[in-house]
């Protein structure tokens, strides 16, 4: 099988797996929190983005499709995936030795948020605008590694407050799924295209957050 061949089979993968994720999000969003249907389109999404992430960092890396730049953006999507599913855990967390795994996790992206910060600067220093891009997720990607970090040197804190963690990050991952599917559909004008999710996705993070404080409510909203 030559390269381009297995190249197109992995995107075809990428695009029924992006799918999948875009559709099973749109439905936990608007789903009840907690219950059923939220939490099995919660974990189609989960895996969709899995999938979706894997075959763009292999697709990224085969001759003729090299880029750099959508490797970096998918291993920021599969940061939010991965970490917003595993914040699920730290509600019944016993003992630091179990956050070994989400310490690896968060220092990946820790490195990654450096590469495309830097990036983003090469870029707009050659004139290139979709350096705004890489920079942007590249900051967000630092901020929420660097966070993780400090919330890991409290137990208890974490604990607390998983329902938060699981909610920034998978909003986050959702983000990424529909601005990949606005990329390929070109909606807009290319830095629209990918900042543009963003935005609503931010301010509907932000009121989630709110909504289900520990300070503010301390059962599951429904």
């Amino acid at each position: 099988m030559d390269m381009q061949t297995l190249a197109t089979i992995f995107i075809i993968i990428h695009a029924i797996a992006g799918s999948v994720a875009l559709l099973s999000g749109s439905i936990a969003i608007v789903a009840r929190k907690g219950r059923p249907w939220h939490m099995r389109s919660g974990l189609f999404f989960y895996w969709g983005m899995i999938v979706t992430g894997i075959t763009a960092l292999i697709v990224t890396c085969l001759p003729g499709h090299e880029s750099y730049f959508l490797f970096t953006i998918g291993v920021f999507s599969l940061y939010l995936a991965i970490s917003g599913r595993e914040s699920l855990r730290f509600k019944t967390l016993s003992d630091v030795s179990q956050l070994k795994k989400h310490k690896i996790l968060s220092a990946v992206m820790v490195l990654f948020g450096v590469i495309m910060i830097t990036m983003a600067v090469s870029k707009l220093l050659s004139g290139n605008q979709m350096g705004v891009v890489l920079g942007v997720f590249g900051l967000i990607g630092l901020f929420l590694a660097i966070q993780d970090f400090r919330s890991f040197r409290d137990l208890d804190k974490l604990r607390k407050n998983w329902l938060l963690g699981h909610i920034g990050k998978i909003v986050g991952a959702y983000i990424a799924a529909m601005t990949a599917f606005i990329v390929v559909n070109d909606v807009f004008p290319p830095l629209v295209n990918w900042l543009l999710p963003t935005v609503p996705g931010t301010i509907y993070s932000i009121y989630w957050s709110r909504k289900v404080s520990p300070k503010k409510k301390k059962s599951i909203p429904s």
